[in-house]
């Protein structure tokens, strides 16, 4: 590893410059990608419904109630077009802010875990540079926005039984609430699960349960009643069949024999270590031994509950997407910070580079054969990536910062998305 070249990139990976790299790194593919079919389509164009209409309790695809999806989005995609006129941009600018907005989420709930300094940047660096939270933290979708009710509910129910006990439950029925009206009850599944759970990893919650868990039940009576406020006028509003999906067909359907994205159970298994790359193949054991302590062990149970029964659940639902497991992967990313802080992991740049040069061969070969209008953008872009792998390869070596290994995958990325806005 050359100490010059490392020497030469610190100042880019550490502090305000490296935030301000992966700002712009991540803003491009805002102005400059096409909506993708078939979900962004579709969900411009029920906003888009919204807008001309001017009725936002029923969301309508070409008229025709919409029961598919919540309307939360929907409503703030509106309130960003009154301020910027209708532009596909400006609900990709709506959808990169709310992903920047659960790093200071993920970082307060990672400090109240009892994570260092270290560890909290390292934590916020892995959620930005893993690929899968990267390539949605522009797309018009409902994963991102739940993810960040998903953390706001996290961070209120570790504030119960404390201090200022009514507004820490109204923030966690805000959050809860707010999570149904981005994608129905499962919102009360990955930020409650927690909650009910927390004898297992919260201490404070084992000092008075009767209180802790009376302010729980309130939070969640009010989430409920916050849905149920937009979802009785709304069925009533939408009639029998639209009534009947939202209370149910939703539900249940997707539960049971899912009409939409129908999977195995163990689909998820090998999905998971997919939605986290590059990390599941460059983070290897580092200096220091893995050695147990008490915020460590901390972290790590609240991790366990957080994520393994929700995972578990959606595993038995029929109804699969990769991008349903964004809000369980936050605290997988707490995890893996606390090791990466503390020297017990470290990420492997060669490993990296040798992910991005596969990413851009791969790319070149995917993108050429969809696309064979545009061979000649695709391989030059590819090339930039597959140069940008055998600079890690050759230069960064054994071990690399967490946050140069994330903007490397920002920068890939970004010349996958300008590939993706290339095509026709």
């Amino acid at each position: 590893m050359s100490s010059g070249f490392v020497a030469l990139t610190r100042p880019i990976a550490s502090g305000r410059t490296s935030w301000l790299v992966a700002l712009l790194l991540l803003l491009p593919p805002v102005f400059f990608l096409h909506p993708l079919p078939v979900d962004e389509t579709r969900y411009l164009a029920a906003a888009w419904n919204m807008y001309v209409t001017g009725q936002w309790l029923v969301p309508r695809l070409d008229g025709v109630p919409y029961p598919e999806k919540a309307p939360l989005l929907f409503w703030l995609i509106n309130l960003a077009w009154s301020l910027t006129g209708v532009h596909a941009w400006t609900a990709r600018l709506l959808e990169l802010l709310i992903a920047l907005g659960t790093l200071p989420l993920l970082a307060s709930l990672g400090q109240q875990l009892g994570l260092d300094r270290a560890g909290v940047q390292a934590a916020a660096w892995l959620w930005l540079g893993c690929a899968a939270v990267a390539l949605y933290a522009d797309a018009v979708m409902f994963d991102m926005l739940l993810t960040l009710c998903t953390l706001l509910a996290w961070r209120s129910t570790l504030a119960l039984g404390g201090r200022q006990p009514l507004a820490h439950v109204l923030l966690l029925a805000a959050a809860l609430g707010a999570g149904i009206l981005v994608k129905g009850p499962v919102a009360l599944l990955v930020g409650g699960m927690p909650g009910l759970l927390a004898p297992l990893w919260m201490p404070a919650s084992r000092t008075r349960p009767h209180v802790f868990y009376l302010q729980l039940l309130g939070a969640l009576a009010l989430a409920v009643a916050i849905a149920l406020a937009w979802a009785i006028p709304a069925a009533r509003a939408g009639g029998d069949a639209y009534a009947d999906a939202i209370f149910l067909r939703q539900t249940m359907g997707r539960v049971v024999n899912s009409f939409a994205h129908a999977r195995s159970w163990w689909w998820y298994l090998p999905m998971l270590p997919v939605m986290l790359l590059p990390w599941s193949l460059v983070i290897a054991r580092g200096i220091q031994p893995i050695t147990p302590t008490e915020n460590g062990a901390g972290i790590t149970r609240f991790a366990a509950v957080a994520s393994l029964p929700s995972f578990i659940i959606f595993s038995l639902i029929s109804g699969k997407q990769p991008h349903y497991l964004l809000p369980i992967l936050p605290p997988i990313m707490l995890v893996a910070g606390h090791r990466l802080g503390t020297g017990q992991w470290r990420v492997v740049g060669w490993r990296l580079g040798l992910v991005l040069m596969a990413a851009g061969v791969a790319m070149v070969i995917g993108m050429g054969w969809l696309a064979p209008d545009a061979r000649l953008e695709t391989g030059l872009l590819g090339a930039l990536i597959v140069a940008l792998g055998l600079l890690y390869v050759w230069r960064l070596g054994a071990t690399l910062p967490v946050s140069l290994a994330a903007m490397g995958v920002l920068a890939a990325l970004e010349a996958s998305s300008l590939i993706r806005a290339s095509q026709k």
